[in-house]
């Protein structure tokens, strides 16, 4: 006999990783006043965190009641013609938003070549700016270069000069006419010098005078040019921040809208596929460079709400399959498990972790 009751889970993606989590009881429907009262959900939380915990050997949530972060657990009541009703408007829902993400891809290839274009113009822009002070730029620095090696050549004259006396005074070969002519040789060098180092000097200043206007050149250019190109930039992450959250709440509806399904449909389902959802997220960019494409994969919920059980052994059951889910844990295709999506009616009769059930939670958490 097919299990009637119904159960939904909506979750909100929050997290990327399993990890520890804190729970608390939330909201209990009148409807179940003479099934089920909080101290007794408490117990069963309580019992399904010494079952699990105690199998595989990890601390997986606590149940907190005081602490305002605690992810609650809501048992709910809602009728089928309700849930036909949500399940309706979940599908009008994802059509808008289908639409609006078709809408969007349309548009957005023109920004995209708007800044690809301006990337491609960045430096023959540029280049252009600076051609004629990068021309006087290459000149004075070869006139730079010529005076400096005449300079230098100078200077080695000199001290060619200053060994040949050295060597000539170590012999004794100098007389007092040498010392005279030496004296006025040596002068003569030294003047040589001093103006080869004036004229080396001023040409390096001249030098550096075009490398300062290059600079200011470049520096306009890119205040000018980057004004136009940082709107348009901004713009266009602006549109992909918008269709990234188009994605984000596809998702979202998606998540709830399919667990509606399944109940709608009465099939034997108790556990829902929340552990698992892709999210592509398109790139934006940042100095005319793209960031790569990210996918972001294993979300994780906060918050669990049950609509309708038939027991509270059935209850647990279902508990512990979405617990396992809210601390990141996903499903597993292998029939009897825990944490495989299709729950039999025989499984709501034992909270039980098979191997693979084990091994998938140690595996993510």
């Amino acid at each position: 006999m097919i299990f009637k009751q119904i159960i939904i889970l909506f979750i909100f993606v929050i997290n990327l990783f399993a990890s520890y989590q804190q729970v608390k009881i939330g909201k209990i429907s009148p409807r179940y006043k003479d099934k089920l009262t909080e101290t007794q959900l408490k117990k069963i939380i309580q019992e399904i965190e010494k079952n699990l915990e105690s199998t595989v050997g990890l601390n997986l949530f606590d149940l907190k009641p005081n602490n305002a972060t605690s992810k609650p657990i809501d048992i709910l009541y809602v009728p089928r013609e309700k849930l036909e009703i949500k399940y309706e408007e979940k599908l009008q829902q994802l059509k808008k938003i289908k639409q609006k993400m078709n809408d969007f891809k349309k548009n957005l290839p023109n920004i995209r070549k708007e800044i690809q274009e301006l990337d491609k113009k960045r430096e023959n822009l540029e280049k252009d700016h600076t051609a004629e002070i990068t021309a006087e730029m290459q000149l004075a620095k070869k006139k730079v270069a010529k005076q400096e090696q005449i300079l230098n050549q100078k200077i080695e004259d000199r001290n060619k000069f200053i060994r040949k006396v050295n060597q000539k005074n170590k012999r004794g070969q100098l007389t007092k006419a040498d010392y005279q002519e030496i004296s006025k040789v040596e002068k003569k060098l030294v003047q040589k010098i001093r103006l080869q180092e004036q004229k080396t000097k001023k040409v390096l200043q001249n030098y550096n005078r075009l490398i300062k206007i290059y600079n200011q050149k470049v520096m306009l250019f890119h205040k000018s040019f980057e004004k136009n190109y940082n709107k348009i930039q901004n713009s266009y992450n602006r549109k992909i921040a918008l269709y990234n959250s188009y994605i984000i709440d596809y998702n979202k509806v998606v998540v709830s809208t399919e667990s509606i399904r399944r109940n709608l449909n009465k099939v034997k389902v108790m556990g829902k596929t929340f552990g698992e959802s892709e999210i592509d997220i398109m790139s934006f960019y940042e100095n005319g460079r793209k960031v790569k494409t990210t996918r972001v994969t294993n979300t994780t919920m906060n918050k669990i709400e049950i609509y309708g059980f038939k027991n509270l052994n059935g209850l647990k059951v279902v508990l512990a399959h979405e617990l396992l889910h809210l601390v990141g844990v996903p499903h597993i295709n292998i029939k009897g498990a825990l944490m495989h999506p299709l729950l039999q009616k025989e499984q709501l009769e034992k909270l039980e972790l098979t191997k693979q059930d084990i091994q998938n939670i140690k595996k993510n958490f």
